[in-house]
């Protein structure tokens, strides 16, 4: 399914179809291969459906060349969308690896918040290995700020601005290897994600991460990864990474607080 811009009124609900298919190619590659059963340190839970902000969608497309993308969304990556409603993959691009999700705008600022629904990691009975949803937004000329909200299912998040501030909130339930790449600009990761998260290396602008527990992992469980994965890089801007709840820190009073107040520093 895809929506494409200036937005038009769709009738019966159909989405209009983008012929010409956006470039994130320039994203890193996510992990792929067979599910492991690693769990987060915190829970997943699903929200109500009483409570999601819109009806659930599969493999959306949203490319705006003049104009911000403000929205929520609910995706569902077990929802089945007939291919005559959906867009066209990018050349090289398989069926098998569409995106559940895929926003970009060539001039204007994203500000989103995202739900994933779909199998739970556990029904009670027996183990449910649920699929893997898979996250792209993409930003040429302005910010980016990201929230997954809810994400009872693992999902691999890849977040990429050319000329813009990026902003990302995950969830607490998110554990897995987590990339950030920034040529210019500096990196903030707020004080309660790194309290959980393991720093493996700061080589050419990019910095690799593992949040959570990876004392079981070993080569072969990193191949075969497809738990939670966030990738993130900014060509010219700052990134900022936190956690849905992290409160800020309060200001500290001091010397030159008047000053600061006086003129808004």
């Amino acid at each position: 399914m895809i929506i494409t811009s200036p937005l038009e009124d769709a009738k019966d609900g159909a989405a209009q179809v983008e012929h010409s298919p956006p470039s994130i190619r320039d994203l890193p590659p996510s992990y792929s291969g067979p599910q492991t059963t690693s769990q987060p340190s915190v829970a997943p839970e699903a929200t109500p459906k009483s409570l999601l902000p819109t009806k659930p969608t599969n493999h959306l497309a949203l490319i705006r060349n003049n104009g911000s993308i403000r929205e929520n969304f609910t995706i569902d990556p077990n929802l089945h969308i007939p291919l005559s409603l959906l867009s066209h993959l990018d050349n090289g691009e398989a069926e098998s690896s569409r995106k559940n999700l895929k926003l970009e705008s060539r001039n204007g600022a994203i500000d989103v918040g995202i739900w994933l629904v779909g199998d739970h990691r556990d029904d009670g009975k027996e183990r449910v290995v649920p699929k893997r949803a898979s996250l792209a937004i993409l930003s040429h000329n302005s910010s980016i700020v990201a929230k997954v909200m809810s994400a009872p299912i693992p999902f691999n998040l890849e977040v990429m601005s050319y000329n813009g501030a990026i902003t990302v909130y995950l969830p607490r339930s998110f554990q897995g290897p987590m990339t950030i790449t920034s040529r210019n600009g500096s990196v903030n990761i707020s004080s309660s994600l790194s309290d959980h998260a393991t720093t493996f290396s700061e080589v050419n602008s990019t910095r690799r991460y593992f949040v959570g527990d990876f004392s079981g992992w070993s080569d072969s469980a990193l191949e075969r990864w497809n738990g939670d994965e966030c990738v993130i890089e900014g060509r010219n801007g700052r990134i900022k990474v936190q956690y849905l709840d992290d409160v800020p820190a309060p200001k500290v009073e001091g010397k030159g607080s008047f000053l600061g107040k006086l003129f808004g520093i």
